[in-house]
This record gives C-alpha cells, sequence and structure tokens, in this order.
C-alpha cells in the first residue's frame, strides 16, 4: 500500500457457471425440483420400515415364547418322578451301550436315586441356553449341565427351546460265564447276544445305560452246584459321561459244588498213578526219568485244591501239595530200560516229589470233566 492512498473495495471475480453477482451464491447448487410422493410410494416406504424393525425385533420377541429353565426343569422332573420314555427320548445314543436297564421295576428297586436338584444359573447366547444345575441324593451333591437350543415352530411362530441330547451313567458288564441274562438289583434283564461285544471269546462285556443310584450285580442261579458271585456298584448322581471299569461277574462253586470238583479231580490223579510210566501222558504227575520208564506211583498225600475262576463255560481249580513217588521196576536204571552186558541189574529206586497243579474243569451234558492240567511245578521231596 502507497502511503496516502485509501484502500479501496475489492473485486469479486466471477467463476463457476453462476450467473448470480451475489457472492454468497456463486457457489451453491441449485435446490433440486420438489418432487411429489404418491400413496402408493408412501405405503412402500412404510413397509419396508416395518419389516427392518421386525428384523431387529423378531428374534427376540420369538425367543420370549418359552423359557429354557422350563423345559430343563420338566425333564429333572421326568427323571426324579421314573417317566423312562422322557429319560429315553432325550438320551444321547452310543453305539455300543444299550438302554435295557431303563426299566420302572428295577428303578423302584434301586436305593440312592436322585433325589431333588437346584437350578444354579440359566445363560442364553442368542438360541443356545445353558442351564447349570446341582444334583443330589441322600448321600452327596454333583453338578451337571443342560444345553438347549431353540429351533423354529414354523414361519413367524415363537421358537421352542428344545433339550438336547442327555448321557446316562454307563455300567460295563463283563460276564464270566455265557450267558445273556444279567441281574440287577434281582431284576432280570435280557440282553440280545447282538449287543455283546467279544461274545465268540471268553470274555463278552456289554454297556448298560443307567440311572444313578446303587446296583448290585449277578448272574441268575444255575443249579445246586454254583453261586453267582456279586458284584456292588454305587453310581453318583451324575449326568453325563460317566462309566464305571469292567465288572467281572461269575459263578462260584457252592458246598456241593466244591466236593463234586474235588472228586472228579482225584480220579482223574488215579487214572494217572495207574499208568505204570514215570511221565503219564496228560498228567500233572513226573519223575526225573524218561517218559516210558517203568514203575509204579504211589500217593503219600492228598492235595489241597481250591477254586480259582470261571472263563466261558469252565472252571479253574489249583492243587497244592500233593506227595506222590514212583518206584522204578526191578531191572530199570535211572535212564530207563535195563541194563546190558554182564552187570548186576539194579534194583527198584524211588523218586519222590510233591505236585502243585492247575486244572480245567468243563461242564458237559452228564457232569464236570477234566478239560486239561493247566500247569504242573514238582520239586524233590524232601526239600
Amino acid at each position: 500500500m502507497v502511503r496516502g492512498q485509501e484502500q479501496s473495495t475489492g473485486r469479486t471475480i466471477r467463476t463457476g457457471w453462476t450467473e448470480t453477482d451475489d457472492p454468497r451464491t456463486a457457489l451453491t447448487t441449485p435446490d433440486a425440483p420438489a418432487r411429489h410422493r404418491g400413496p402408493g410410494a408412501r405405503r412402500i416406504a412404510g413397509a419396508l420400515t416395518v419389516l427392518a424393525l421386525v428384523a431387529v425385533a423378531m428374534p427376540w420377541l420369538l425367543l420370549r415364547g418359552q423359557d429354557p429353565e422350563e423345559v430343563a426343569r420338566a425333564y429333572l422332573d421326568a427323571l426324579i418322578a421314573g417317566d423312562l420314555s422322557t429319560v429315553r427320548e432325550h438320551l444321547v445314543p452310543i453305539e455300543s451301550a444299550v438302554d435295557e436297564a431303563l426299566t420302572e421295576p428295577l428303578r423302584e428297586a434301586t436305593p440312592g436315586r436322585i433325589a431333588g436338584y437346584t437350578i444354579e444359573e440359566v445363560v442364553v447366547r442368542g438360541v443356545v441356553a445353558t442351564v447349570r444345575v446341582t444334583l443330589r441324593n441322600a448321600r452327596e451333591e454333583h453338578a451337571a449341565v443342560l444345553t438347549l437350543s431353540a429351533v423354529p415352530d414354523g414361519p413367524l411362530r415363537a421358537l421352542r427351546w428344545e433339550l438336547e441330547p442327555v448321557p446316562l451313567p454307563l455300567l460295563t458288564l463283563g460276564p464270566r460265564a455265557s450267558t445273556g441274562v444279567v441281574l440287577l438289583n434281582g431284576q432280570r434283564i435280557e440282553i440280545p447276544a447282538v449287543h455283546w461285544t467279544g461274545r465268540r471269546t471268553d470274555r463278552p462285556s456289554v454297556a448298560l445305560h443307567v440311572l444313578p443310584g446303587r446296583y448290585t450285580v449277578e448272574l441268575p442261579a444255575t443249579g445246586p452246584h454254583l453261586v453267582p458271585r456279586t458284584a456292588e456298584v454305587y453310581v453318583p448322581p451324575v449326568l453325563g459321561h460317566w462309566q464305571t471299569g469292567l465288572i467281572t461277574v461269575d459263578y462260584r462253586p457252592s458246598r456241593d459244588g466244591l466236593s463234586r470238583a474235588r472228586t472228579v479231580i482225584l480220579e482223574e490223579l488215579a487214572q494217572c498213578l495207574l499208568s505204570g510210566v514215570a511221565r503219564p501222558p496228560g498228567c500233572p504227575l513226573g519223575a526225573d526219568l524218561p517218559a516210558d520208564t517203568p514203575g509204579s506211583w504211589l500217593l503219600l498225600e492228598l492235595p489241597e485244591i481250591s477254586y480259582g475262576e470261571m472263563v466261558g463255560d469252565s472252571f479253574d481249580y489249583r492243587g497244592e501239595g500233593l506227595v506222590a513217588e514212583f518206584i522204578t521196576a526191578q531191572g530199570g536204571d535211572a535212564h530207563g530200560g535195563a541194563q546190558s552186558g554182564e552187570l548186576p541189574a539194579p534194583g527198584p529206586r524211588v523218586h519222590r516229589m510233591s505236585v502243585d497243579f492247575g486244572v480245567t474243569l468243563r461242564q458237559d451234558g452228564t457232569g464236570l470233566e477234566v478239560q486239561h492240567w493247566a500247569f504242573t511245578t514238582l520239586r524233590p521231596w524232601p526239600r
């Protein structure tokens, strides 16, 4: 600025496409011409707004139709009341397990059942709900979790909460006898052969879905010579993946059965004593001589016979403390046969021994018979 000159007002330079001289409107876009909306357009806009609101609110509104806690309570009440059809309906299927033990007579005969429950917490996340509960009997309590899913009942209808399958405890039984029947708390449970695993072996097994409680497991009575051996199992108040180990059930001989087995074993030993050779084939006796060395056996002390176990249709016994001696025949020697040449024939020699043995008996159509001698331990006598 040159001193002495007054500052003048600046000019406005027009730019753009506007024709106005007002600088405030030179850069302003003119308003679009107003459109007239008819009734149809307004209805469409309103419908779209309603649909948007429904899309946001519908899941919440539909889930208001039912409470997952009510569904969980209905199942737990059925479990305690013994509504086994409801229990089966919600049971987790397991390929190797059967539900033949879910019967009303067995439930009534089972002590220690679930007596009550408490709903601890219900958590809903979208269309999945979890219900945490405490189950109890007269002895203890355990936590369990039930899971529910919301499933549609139809278009624009309230969602229905559905209980996911619930696993029950499993008893795994391994009877040592060939059988299709077991007794639980005195109740006869028939199990089809197709459900047994390893049924072509001596150790078949089966897994049974059961309700919590206390169980006695045994095989059915089979006659005067065998007595079922009982196993006891306690299943705590749980719902979930809980399983016993293999529960072995079999028979033991009755007093008469043990006497009968002893007689059969001693009769078989008597036949061995009559063999006339040092090592009778198929017998637990054997002198330290060539097998065909001639001589005679004498039984000095009878063995103590005890029962071992049952495997399939066979019964294992053990004999201990048998004392016998083998006397070589005149003219035999420690190597068997007669001496040759001019040396005089040796006199009889005595081989005395203590024998422990195992023997397996099998029940046939007429009675017991020796199937095989399982093992033999020979020791010189006296030691």
